[in-house]
């Protein structure tokens, strides 16, 4: 990683030197909650959500299983694959998909992270549910939009099409086995969802396009080195981008925007969610921006730092980022020797994040937002509502459509739904 900081470079570098004196990283190793949080609450949740730390070593000792088990599926003739998850669930699938890519002779993958009535019928037209194996994937195993997603193809593939990933004891382990799913895989309870990218989450859906698993976990243990307890704060991949992303964060520097050539463009998704709901609690954050065009220097206010991901040099993106670095935007580059380092930048951001948390003094592992939420969604889900009535008849609606009335509404909002993504308004 190189980058420019500008202004910044002394407080960042001051900062890393508390982190070492501190022992930042090696508290982390020691799974030492007190780093984000004293309450005994957060404690206890905390110490219960480390297990991405070496979720590696756990899942080279299935390799064996999940490459038989890929085997299996491909014998199976399968003409698709969907999984069916929201958010950690499905995010890191994406990046493995659109960056590593489906083997010869794979059947595609689907991914369904909504619940739009128009996006699922779009995907059931390009499949056959009865040829198609579905991934079920929820840690809590109770993901509304998930089950929901379930009980629609379960209407119209046998239970044999279906496989399961989830925690043991979940609603959805226990769906999975009374209505006899092909295969239940139990991922370590001690990992939370948007930390889950290096588990049975990412990896099973990995190995059924055909990926190298063995390859895309010595990448991540390469960075996990590199993160290591007695790797110092300066050298220390992960624990220097978590205290710079922090520190720029503390001096208004908090909207980090990844810039990235479309063949790494999942990844700011799956970026985006870890950093989000890892930092943004008790009215503090880091606000991670994805899929922004990059603008001209004079469009950036000052609460911007750039990440750029590259595989190789985009002479565009480095003219206009040195241009940015020029005028005291901090910049940040990574370097990926080839697309198997995905998997090194799995755990350098998940680290990274980890550490941010802790100086910005949030607990990294919950997600009191999200939580309250799924909480409304299902109040509302299940509270008697009547039917909203309107004024207008269906002839009324009928007659307002053709005279354009409210495909101006819908227009207007859409053209507001534009502007929003103008990188100066963003950063105002």
């Amino acid at each position: 990683m190189t980058h420019s900081l500008g202004d910044y470079a002394d407080a960042i570098a001051m900062n890393v030197a508390a982190a070492e004196q501190n022992d930042i990283a090696a508290r982390i190793w020691q799974h030492d909650a007190t780093l984000w949080k004293t309450e005994p609450e957060h404690i206890a949740e905390i110490s219960q959500r480390l297990g991405w730390l070496t979720v590696t070593q756990t899942m080279r000792a299935h390799l064996a299983e999940l490459r038989a088990f890929a085997d299996e599926i491909r014998h199976a003739r399968f003409q698709a694959i969907v999984l069916c998850g929201m958010g950690g669930s499905s995010l890191c699938v994406e990046v493995l998909r659109d960056v590593i890519g489906i083997a010869r002779e794979r059947p595609p993958l689907y991914i369904l992270d909504s619940t739009e009535p128009t996006t699922i019928h779009a995907l059931v037209r390009k499949i056959n549910p009865k040829k198609t194996l579905f991934i079920i994937a929820s840690k809590s195993g109770s993901t509304i939009e998930t089950l929901s997603h379930y009980k629609f193809f379960a209407a119209r593939a046998p239970a044999q099409n279906f496989i399961a990933i989830t925690d043991a004891g979940s609603g959805l382990h226990k769906l999975a086995r009374e209505q006899n799913f092909r295969r239940v895989f139990e991922n370590p309870s001690d990992i939370g969802g948007r930390f889950s990218a290096l588990s049975f989450f990412g990896l099973v859906p990995a190995a059924l396009m055909g990926i190298d698993l063995a390859r895309l976990l010595d990448r991540a243990d390469e960075m996990a080195r590199v993160c290591g307890a007695d790797v110092p704060a300066e050298e220390n991949a992960g624990e220097w981008l978590g205290v710079a992303l922090a520190t720029l964060a503390q001096h208004g520097r908090d909207k980090v925007t990844f810039v990235a050539p479309r063949e790494l463009a999942a990844f700011g998704a799956w970026a985006e969610q870890l950093i989000a709901e890892s930092t943004g609690k008790e009215g503090k954050g880091i606000v991670p921006i994805d899929g922004e065009p990059l603008g001209k220097p004079h469009v950036y206010g000052t609460d911007r730092v750039l990440v750029e991901l590259q595989l190789a040099r985009n002479a565009r993106a480095h003219r206009t980022l040195t241009a940015l670095a020029k005028i005291g935007h901090p910049i940040l580059r990574m370097h990926l020797r080839d697309v198997y380092d995905i998997g090194a930048e799995f755990f350098r951001w998940e680290f990274a994040t980890a550490v941010a948390c802790a100086l910005l003094g949030v607990n990294a592992f919950d997600q009191p937002n999200v939580e309250e939420a799924k909480v409304n969604a299902r109040a509302f889900l299940t509270a008697d509502r009547r039917p909203p009535t309107s004024r207008f008849g269906r002839g009324e609606i009928s007659r307002c459509m053709r005279r354009g009335w409210l495909r101006g509404i819908c227009a207007r909002r859409c053209a507001r739904s534009l502007r929003s993504r103008n990188p100066a308004t963003i950063s105002r």
